[in-house]
Parts: C-alpha cells; structure tokens; sequence
C-alpha cells in the first residue's frame, strides 16, 4: 500500500513538473509528497486501531453504568452521558465548548469516572497519560460503577454505594406454632336419686282436750 501511494505521488509530481514552465526541479516535491504519504498512511494505521479501542472502552463503561452502549457512537450525547454518570451538571457542555477551559473540564471528568468505577486519582492519572491503557482496564475489569462520588447524583442513580453488613446475616430458627393442649373433661357426677323419707302415719288419735280447774 505504502508503494502504491509511493508511485501516485511520484506520478502526480511528473505531470506537475511537465506542464509548469519553465521547468523546475521536481525531486524534492516528489520526495516531499512520497514521505506526506507515508506518514498519513502509519498515522491511519494508528489512529483506527485507538478509535476502535476507545470506542469500545466507553460502551462497555455506559453498559456498566446502566446507560445505552450505543450512546458512545454519538459525538453530543456521549458528552451528556458522561456527566449523568459522573454526576456533573449538564451545563458544563458549554465549558467543553470554550477553548483552553475544556482542557480542565476532560481533566476533572477523567477522575471523577475514575472515581464513580471505584478507583483512585492514581488510576485517574493512567487514564490521563495513557488512556489507551487506562480506559481497557476500567471497562473490561472487574471494577462495577458504584455511582458518582462529586456531588451530583443522576435520576434514578444512587450516589452511596451498596457495602454489605459487617456481621453475615444468620437465618433465625423459625418457631414452631404452641399447639393447645386440651385437658380431658372430669365426667360430671352422677347422683343416685334420694329414697323419700317416711313420714309418721297421721293415724293417733288426738290428745283429749284437758278440762280446766274450777
């Protein structure tokens, strides 16, 4: 490939050189054009591998944080993603428009998504110099989004990550229900019925009445 681009500049460079008049030196411009050549072509051998990889990079750390992964691929709304998931305010898309102050913007939204995987400034700083190193780790590592640690929180995301009881939890024997306990019922007592008593027979005679004394 690097030939072919080779023999176009060249080619290119002749017909320059033979329809300029009066003619001029055509070596260097053929030497200059041959090495433009080869230097856009190892600049595209390097870029397109960094783009596919960060391309990458950021959809599986927008699947991780429960956004859309395809989000990555759009050039504005990527942006807007980012700050839901650190949780910076979404104005601060005007600050990354203004020169030299969208250079300190990426700095603080590098850590702060740092930060929101569980890492520390010192990760944040791999991922500064050397994102292509940096941003592979973070997504495709066992680091989870534990929410954004700078302040903001973003609908439906909880800034305080889930951090499990410090005593593990021990099932509690479950109580068997108290069965009543039914004492048997005594038998009522039977009584025999009583035999009537006798009554004296009213057959004597009454006592004659006394006579009173005269």
């Amino acid at each position: 490939m690097v030939g072919a681009f080779s023999l176009l500049g060249q080619a290119y460079s002749t017909a320059t050189c033979t329809v300029n008049k009066p003619p001029v030196d055509c070596s260097q411009a053929t030497a200059s054009k041959a090495a433009v050549g080869v230097i856009m072509i190892v600049y595209l051998i390097i870029l397109i591998p960094l783009l596919i990889i960060t391309i990458a990079s950021m959809w599986k750390l927008f699947t991780k944080a429960g956004k859309p992964g395809w989000a990555a691929l759009i050039p504005i709304y990527n942006t807007v993603v980012l700050l839901q998931i650190v949780g910076r305010p979404l104005w601060w898309i005007i600050l990354i428009l203004i020169p030299f102050v969208n250079i300190v913007i990426s700095f603080i939204l590098v850590f702060d998504l740092a930060k929101a995987y569980g890492k520390d400034a010192g990760f944040g700083i791999l991922m500064l110099f050397l994102p292509i190193i940096g941003y592979p780790m973070l997504a495709f590592g066992k680091s989870q989004y534990v929410g954004p640690l700078s302040g903001g929180v973003p609908a439906g995301v909880s800034a305080t990550p889930y951090s499990p009881p410090s005593q593990p939890f021990q099932q509690q024997p479950v109580q068997q229900p108290v069965q009543p306990t039914i004492q048997p019922t005594q038998p009522a007592p039977s009584y025999a019925p009583t035999e009537p008593v006798a009554q004296p027979p009213n057959d004597i005679p009454p006592a004659p009445p006394q006579n009173p004394v005269v």
